[in-house]
């Protein structure tokens, strides 16, 4: 069985790197018996087990998504998210979510990782075998200093993007909400990763952990003052590193701190 992100490898780096070039480079190995709903990047879900029409894939990731991000919605606000600015019959919601448990499929004992909706305790809630790239960095964030580097690592490979990059602008407004906690998850795990490289003179992974980290959100000033500060003995990469930190802050309409724009002053 693959690994999982937070499982607890031993660490291969020589004494003075945290992370050698070939576990920076490595790709994030994922338990793939259950299915995983990608959220950062393009949304997709992976592993499911059942059929699904081409042309419903798009909706119907949509809802497992949602159930998965707010499980046991109630149905007006299930209907309501899914389905904005639209009246929706009882029986387009009870069609859709069939087409999602046939999708998601069942596990090796034969049992279906969506459940019926119960009307007595809530809405439609996932069993927690499915997972979300998310749910799996979040739980690295939250005990990120007791992790190791390979687990801090391993988080950081499943950002592929931004949170739900490219979905249709009609879609998936009820995400709005989350948005900053997903990224601040990433930047966490990041932050610990490149200042445990700092403190080993590790600038290499220091560089890598800030830029993954970056690729969820380019303009957390916390990743850039590390990347900053892991290219003080360098005076071209700081000052590269100065000059497209401004540019994307300038493309973004955002004011850098005076704490950030300091440590990108060349002394």
């Amino acid at each position: 069985m693959a690994s999982n992100p937070a499982s607890n490898p031993a660490s291969s780096a020589p004494r003075g790197l945290v992370l050698t070039v070939d576990e920076r480079s490595a790709p994030v190995r994922v338990s793939d018996r259950d299915p995983l709903i990608r959220l950062f990047g393009p949304v997709e879900v992976v592993g499911a087990h059942g059929p699904v029409e081409q042309s419903k894939r798009a909706s119907l990731t949509e809802m497992l998504a949602y159930m998965h991000l707010r499980p046991g919605a109630r149905d007006t606000d299930f209907c309501a998210d899914l389905w904005p600015g639209r009246r929706v019959a009882a029986s387009t919601r009870l069609t859709a979510a069939s087409k999602a448990r046939r999708w998601l499929g069942v596990d090796h004992r034969e049992v279906h990782y969506l459940p019926r909706a119960d009307g007595m305790t809530g809405g439609y809630t996932l069993r927690d075998e499915v997972r979300s790239d998310w749910s799996l960095i979040r739980r690295v964030a939250a005990s990120r200093k007791d992790m190791t580097v390979q687990q801090l690592a391993a988080a950081l490979k499943l950002v592929r993007g931004k949170p739900f990059e490219g979905v249709p602008r009609d879609r998936y407004s009820w995400t709005s909400v989350i948005h900053e906690q997903m990224v601040q998850d990433v930047v966490d795990v990041a932050h610990e990763l490149a200042e445990r490289a700092l403190d080993a003179g590790d600038t290499e992974t220091a560089l890598w952990a800030t830029e993954r980290g970056l690729v969820a959100d380019p303009i957390p000033e916390q990743l850039w003052r590390d990347r900053l500060m892991a290219a003080r003995g360098d005076v071209q990469l700081h000052r590269h590193l100065s000059r497209l930190m401004h540019a994307i802050a300038h493309s973004e309409d955002y004011t850098l701190s005076t704490e950030t724009e300091n440590l990108a002053q060349i002394r």
